[in-house]
């Protein structure tokens, strides 16, 4: 499949979810909070900011370049996107609020953390959709042949993932509960998403009917 279409798809894909991201995030009213003592025990570690980043460039670059199968890319981005309306639907149905304090510029991460949030708002938390996209990003590149072939790809990207769940917690960014439902979601959007596109698939791989030209003598 060329890296130029994929591109095209991926493009379709942050487009529609940041425009769905940012309309429902000043829109709606928050209410809701999954606070616990969990979350208080989380320090603020703001140098997690630039870990935080990757995940855009990381979905870009793995899907173009490291999903040669047809079928591992269309089950990513059917994933994906089945995220991104899920995601959508919680965040209208259930507005949640991350209390923030007002922090100190004094340093180049916590001037990137200042500015992050000044576009990412508090709410809209349940479920994170850091931890969501980063674990449907490791569930389905482990069907990639790239992994087959340098099996260190495995756990770097589970490494990878575990990583931005613990940013999203440690920048104060999202409840646990948040993180959990997050990765329970990437887990559900990867099935439904295999289960629709095995099923497209079987269907293009069957051969259609052909008829000889000879004819059969009696």
């Amino acid at each position: 499949m060329a890296r130029e279409t994929k591109a095209k798809y991926i493009l379709i894909w942050l487009s529609v979810t940041s425009v769905l991201y940012f309309l429902v995030q000043f829109a709606v009213s928050h209410s809701y909070s999954f606070m616990t003592p969990l979350d208080n025990l989380v320090p603020f570690v703001p140098e997690f900011i630039w870990l935080y980043h990757t995940l855009i460039p990381a979905i870009v670059v793995t899907t173009i370049f490291s999903m040669e199968k047809r079928e591992v890319f269309f089950n990513t981005i059917l994933a994906l996107s089945i995220s991104a309306i899920v995601l959508t639907l919680c965040h209208v149905l259930l507005p949640s609020f991350y209390p923030r304090q007002e922090i100190d510029a004094s340093s180049v991460s916590l001037w990137l953390v200042e500015v992050t949030r000044s576009f990412d708002a508090a709410c809209n938390t349940f479920p994170s959709g850091h931890v969501t996209f980063a674990w449907i990003l490791y569930f389905c590149i482990c069907d990639a042949e790239c992994i087959k072939r340098t099996k260190w790809l495995r756990l770097t990207y589970l490494l990878w993932a575990i990583l931005i769940a613990l940013s999203t917690l440690v920048l104060k960014q999202h409840y646990v509960f948040d993180v959990v439902a997050g990765l329970a979601l990437a887990w559900l959007s990867v099935t439904i998403a295999k289960k629709i596109r095995g099923r497209y698939f079987l269907c293009e791989q069957k051969p259609s009917k052909t008829y000889s030209d000879k004819t059969v003598k009696r």
